[in-house]
């Protein structure tokens, strides 16, 4: 059949160039696939709950100051059904309580942003890892659907541009 129609069966053991070319493949395969899970993983993180995103990050810590806060509010609802609210003693555990949510919220906010920029990180680590095997005409769409929360945004685009026709059209 093959010298009838002048195909020629190759066995992928005896040839260089496809055996290079299916390890190029995997290769591009395996770096696509680490880039899109990397990207998956950026974009979970800016859509998660902060509490969840901290606990996940920093569990020892968020857990350990989140108990203390839950404590010290239990302390205080119990305090305040025999006291005033107003009496020295309950203002300085009121004070306590509050700082103590502030320094909860302040070590949220920090293991958020860690853990968004550790992950951002990796992401354009993998980016940068397969623009180097990915082909020409999908490397200028590569960044097109993921975006840092800093960038600006089509909206953005849009007022500018609107605001660049009205000083025009003013003169």
């Amino acid at each position: 059949m093959s010298r009838r129609t002048n195909l020629v069966d190759l066995d992928p053991s005896a040839n260089p160039s496809l055996q290079r070319l299916q390890a190029l493949s995997a290769t591009y395969v395996d770096t696509m696939n680490t880039r899109l899970e990397r990207a998956a993983s950026y974009k979970a993180l800016l859509t998660a709950s902060p509490e969840t995103t901290a606990h996940a990050f920093q569990p020892g810590l968020i857990g350990t100051m989140r108990s203390e806060v839950l404590k010290l509010e239990r302390d205080y609802e119990a305090q305040l059904k025999v006291y005033k609210p107003d009496w020295p003693p309950m203002v300085a555990l009121k004070g306590e309580l509050d700082r103590s949510k502030q320094h909860l919220a302040a070590a949220v906010k920090q293991a958020v942003a860690a853990a968004r920029q550790s992950a951002y990180a990796a992401y354009e680590a993998a980016l940068a890892r397969s623009g180097s095997s990915e082909p020409r005409s999908t490397s200028s769409n590569r960044r097109s659907w993921i975006r840092a929360p800093w960038a600006p945004n089509s909206a953005h685009w849009a007022r500018r541009s609107r605001a660049a026709a009205k000083c025009s059209t003013s003169f």
